[in-house]
């Protein structure tokens, strides 16, 4: 299965990358997902954008899924969902997947905190540049309970 992805954050596509890798050493993934391309659109704001619709474009003869990862941050969740479902309009229904981090990707780190980034700052000296080297620190049996780990997990597992 060919997966693609869009993130909103810079290093979210490498960070996604190496939990794909981790999941599937792990055999809870099958081996023939792999990630085929992931595009950073650098901002929420980008998201929802004429960029991110040209980006769907290239993306959708090369995948069979396109996972698009933002920050949930104070947004309303359904307002969010309902968003970002509405970009099925370019490449059709059941192509895209989001996952909404609640309330940012760091809770994939630390998904006991309710300000996952900012506990990590104070902590452990964190800077957003330093995600893609924390996957071997993510806790896979607590993000269980995360709906954002839930619908990733769902993506890349049903073909």
């Amino acid at each position: 299965m060919r997966i693609c992805g869009i993130s909103e954050d810079t290093y979210g596509c490498e960070f996604i990358r190496g939990i794909l890798e981790k999941l599937k050493s792990l055999r809870r993934v099958d081996e023939s997902a792999w990630f085929a391309d992931c595009y950073s659109v650098r901002g929420k704001q980008n998201v929802m954008s004429s960029k991110t619709e040209r980006i769907l474009k290239r993306l959708d003869s090369k995948c069979d899924k396109i996972l698009i990862f933002v920050d949930r941050d104070d947004d309303n969740l359904d307002d969010l969902q309902n968003s970002l479902n509405s970009l099925e309009r370019v490449v059709g229904k059941n192509k895209i997947h989001p996952v909404i981090f609640d309330p940012e990707i760091e809770e994939w780190i630390k998904p006991d905190d309710p300000k996952p980034s900012q506990y990590l700052k104070q902590h452990m000296d964190y800077d957003k540049s330093n995600l893609p080297r924390m996957v071997d620190t993510v806790p896979l049996d607590l993000l269980e309970r995360k709906r954002s780990f839930q619908d990733f997990l769902g993506a890349v597992t049903d073909p």
